[in-house]
């Protein structure tokens, strides 16, 4: 088994945040499946346009970079494209 480290060093650099570590992966996987949830399925590539999308959403309701949002969710795959 790796140490997460070792894992890490497979990808291109980023800057050890949660957007950072996506966008690296990204590069690397981008057709390949992200996330499944309940038949559906996202691939890397996919999964950031649905983020973008949120995004702006988002956005439009004046949330701005710096603001903290709560998320209260089930288990579903919103949740995870919030985060």
């Amino acid at each position: 088994m790796k140490a997460p480290l070792e894992v890490l060093n497979l990808y291109p650099p980023h800057e050890y945040t949660l957007g950072g570590v996506y966008a690296s992966r990204r590069t690397a996987c981008g057709t390949e499946p992200f996330l499944l949830f309940e038949g559906t399925s996202l691939s890397w590539d996919d999964f950031g346009v649905e983020v973008a999308k949120l995004a702006q959403a988002f956005h439009s309701r004046g949330v701005r970079k710096g603001d903290r949002v709560a998320i209260m969710a089930r288990n579903h795959n919103g949740h995870v494209l919030t985060l």
